[in-house]
């Protein structure tokens, strides 16, 4: 059986719809896969129709049995250690890497075999730093959920509230600057939503403002572009050489990561047009952004991630396993 560690959080975010999105692929292809919860019961709201099993009601891992442990859980890998089965480990980001890794430890060290990596970026830093084996795999924006919306789009800019601390001081800033244009343009945080409302609120949003500055994958950027909505904000590490600020293949509008003031006189000319209805120039950026994303097709996710677990189960573990049980889990 192949497990999806997964935490308990009823908010869907990019990296637990991506763990259960695994699964997903998984078992439609036929592999024993199931993401798995700390307790009885629990499932992420929003999410496929997966198997769902609780670490509370297993008795014991076996020896063909692969966990896949979230980079911010090293206390369960170090428990894994204990069992028979095989640990791989998932890195969904930067952000999490070593918050919670005891000095000088590693994956190496807490008996971790491979990791899979939402980029190459993080891949890298992966094998570098915790001396373990990194893939790359394949990720998708599926297109009977995001579609691109109309063209005449309502004068409105969406972000996710959680990930937004700036927001407030670039619509000041905006106001200060002129104050019956600022006025025309709405403001709407997303958090909370089902995914079709999400995917709406992109279709008919003018602007998405990507304001994390430290994302593996950057989802919510690739979903608004999916969308054709013009993204606007941050590179966040992850999308770093990706998204283009300027010239012929320019698809977002792109200052340095974390300067929210260029960040906010580069928006002042957007907001302007689109508060116009004068927006052309700025949906053929957007359209970049929607055509570069063309080749990510679910299809395609899945077979490369299947190859990947194929071979990884061909291989024999790295690490000698003792069967001591399952109770200290």
């Amino acid at each position: 059986m192949i497990y999806y560690f997964c935490p308990e959080s009823e908010a869907a975010s990019g990296g637990i719809r991506r763990l259960y999105r695994h699964v997903q692929i998984l078992c439609e292809a036929g592999l024993p896969a199931a993401v798995l919860h700390h307790h009885t019961g629990f499932r992420v709201p929003n999410t496929p129709p997966v198997p769902v099993r609780a670490l509370s009601e297993l008795d014991a891992f076996r020896s063909d049995d692969v966990v896949v442990v979230p980079e911010g859980f090293p206390s369960l890998m170090q428990a894994l250690a204990r069992t028979p089965a095989r640990c791989f480990a998932i890195a969904l980001s930067f952000s999490y890497l070593f918050e919670t890794l005891a000095d000088g430890s590693s994956w190496r060290s807490l008996g971790v075999e491979r990791a899979l990596c939402v980029n190459p970026r993080v891949a890298e830093l992966v094998e570098w730093s915790l001396g373990v084996p990194a893939h790359t795999v394949e990720w998708s924006v599926d297109p009977a959920v995001y579609e691109e919306g109309p063209e005449d789009r309502e004068p409105r800019v969406v972000f996710l509230q959680r990930k937004a601390s700036s927001v407030g001081a670039i619509r000041r800033a905006l106001a200060a600057r002129d104050p019956a244009r600022a006025a025309r343009i709405e403001w709407r945080g997303l958090d909370g939503l089902r995914e079709s409302e999400w995917a709406h609120e992109l279709q008919t949003a003018g602007v998405y403002l990507a304001l994390s500055t430290c994302e593996g994958l950057h989802r919510s950027v690739l979903e608004a572009m999916a969308c054709g909505t013009l993204v606007a904000g941050f590179h966040a590490l992850g999308l770093r050489g990706q998204l283009v600020g300027a010239g012929p293949e320019q698809n977002a509008v792109l200052v340095e990561n974390g300067d929210w003031p260029a960040l906010t006189m580069a928006l002042a000319p957007v907001l302007d047009d689109l508060a116009d209805r004068n927006f052309a120039a700025w949906q053929t950026v957007a359209r970049r952004g929607r055509a570069w994303l063309r080749a990510a097709t679910p299809e395609r996710e899945a077979a490369a991630l299947l190859r990947f677990w194929r071979e990884a189960l061909a291989l024999r573990p790295r690490v000698p396993r003792r069967d001591l049980g399952f109770a200290r889990l």
